[in-house]
């Protein structure tokens, strides 16, 4: 739920501009990600768990970190 919250609050700017996919891919994506994390929740190592977990993962290992400095965020809050 945290990653698809992120992904809404970029614009889809922000998302070309980071050089990755569009922002409607990984709102559909993280949106499905949700939705089976909610069906899976009493068991969430079943495969479709899994899934939803790796991808909610990479949005936020590899996507969300690019997305910060062009939207004007800082890594370093302190």
């Amino acid at each position: 739920l945290y990653s698809f919250v992120d992904a809404l609050r970029h614009p889809e700017r922000a998302y070309l501009a980071a050089g990755k996919r569009t922002r409607t891919f990984w709102l559909v994506l993280l949106g499905v990600a949700v939705a089976i994390g909610f069906v899976t929740m009493f068991n969430p190592l079943s495969l479709f768990g899994l899934l939803a977990i790796v991808g909610a993962a990479v949005y936020l290992a590899d996507v969300r970190p690019p997305l910060r400095p062009v939207r004007g965020g800082s890594s370093d809050r302190w």
